[in-house]
């Protein structure tokens, strides 16, 4: 008797599904970031954001890891007394420059 051939219009294999969990990788880079703050932090920011090129508070909070909130409300009162002036407002985003 011949022997029986293999065919070779076999199924394709599946892909891995996505794994939609976050891993512990993941986890470690997205810290959670100080809600409250200390004074010699809040100087240092206030000393160090008026000498950046381009501000945004995305980019002020992941420096310093701190929350944005609180970081809008630090650029708005360096926008009051003047160290920094606004480049681009809209609602979603708010650029600043030194004055």
């Amino acid at each position: 008797m011949p022997k029986k051939k293999k065919s070779t219009s076999a199924k394709p294999k599946r892909a891995k599904p996505k794994k939609w969990g976050v891993s512990a990788k993941e986890k470690e880079e997205h810290a959670e970031r100080d809600m409250f703050i200390e004074e010699d932090l809040i100087e240092t920011i206030r000393k160090e954001v008026p000498k950046m090129k381009m501000i945004t508070p995305s980019l002020v909070a992941q420096k310093f890891n701190v929350r944005i909130s609180i970081v809008k409300q630090i650029l708005r009162e360096l926008a009051e007394e003047n160290k920094i002036k606004t480049y681009i407002y809209s609602n979603r985003l708010k650029v600043y420059v030194p004055a």
